[in-house]
């Protein structure tokens, strides 16, 4: 309806605009305020009369009235076809509604105003999730709502790679990391080597490590690491070398996909380890550490 009114408007502008006189003469157009030209005079003394030029102005005027009523009239069919156009129609619009929520389905959606059919963003279950809505049906008819699948959105980024650069041999304790490579959302403390979770969601792990073996030629040498969540051991790996050469590497690694929550802590620990045996790191970073969120939970 706004639109018609501003092409109603417009049109009355260009009507009473080419019926107001001119502040000028123009030869097309009388002017009451302003003299006329002077006449012409004839050769043998006579003036022409003003009469011809008047009966010239009135067939000029009549002509252009003539006109302007016919676009009058050419606007006025427009505007009616415009009124069955489906882009403006005089139904009063569609009122936006607060929900107090994030929107769950097309019915949420078309209660906060949405009113065009297309891809909307919900929260689903768990995550966001990608609905097309058509809101030309009734909200209870087949079709209105039709889920087409998951955005990977995530409230905070969040991925690490962290490696040392030198040999560990404690027991019972964090293993730390000195060089970081990425750190995207800072979960990961290289000092203290602990992950905190900063949000609810699940999340994929894994390291890779390297046990230095002394010479060995009468009994098997182990390292092995654990992988704890909140202080409890969840995984391990363990590696054992018997009649090893001398600063023998042999890698250990560890892969784990887990649902964790908002503030959780995870990390890796030596739990066992012989004489002599070390995890081992060197500048090449033989051992390193990474994980990345890989779906948070909306819930």
């Amino acid at each position: 309806m706004k639109n018609l009114f501003v092409i109603v408007l417009f049109v009355m502008t260009c009507v009473v605009s080419a019926q107001r006189h001119w502040i000028y003469y123009d030869r097309y157009h009388s002017n009451p305020y302003y003299l006329t030209p002077p006449e012409r005079e004839m050769g043998d003394g006579r003036t022409l009369h003003k009469s011809d030029r008047m009966f010239h102005h009135s067939f000029i005027s009549g002509f252009i009235l003539k006109s302007q009523a016919s676009r009058i009239e050419q606007l006025e069919i427009a505007m009616e076809s415009l009124k069955k156009c489906a882009c403006i129609s005089d139904a009063p619009a569609v009122t936006a509604t607060p929900i107090s929520k994030m929107p769950y389905n097309c019915g949420d959606l078309q209660q906060m105003g949405h009113a065009s059919s297309g891809l909307y963003s919900i929260l689903g279950a768990k995550q966001i999730e990608t609905v097309y809505c058509d809101f030309t049906k009734p909200i209870n008819a087949q079709g209105f709502e039709t889920r087409i699948g998951f955005l990977d959105v995530k409230s905070v980024p969040t991925q690490f790679y962290v490696q040392k650069h030198t040999r560990f041999s404690t027991m019972d304790a964090p293993i730390p990391f000195e060089v970081e490579v990425a750190n995207t959302g800072r979960a990961m403390d290289l000092v203290s080597g602990k992950f905190t979770a900063p949000v609810k969601g699940t999340y994929f792990f894994t390291f890779t490590g390297h046990a230095s073996f002394p010479s060995s030629f009468t009994t098997v040498e182990n390292l092995g690491v654990d992988l704890y969540l909140n202080g409890n051991q969840i995984g391990s790996a363990e590696v054992g070398e018997f009649h090893s050469a001398n600063n023998q590497l042999t890698p250990l690694t560890i892969q784990s996909t887990l649902n964790l929550q908002a503030g959780d802590q995870l990390w890796l620990q030596i739990g066992k380890l012989s004489n002599g045996v070390e995890l081992y790191d060197d500048r090449r970073h033989l051992t390193h550490f990474s994980g990345f969120l890989l779906e948070e939970d909306f819930s």
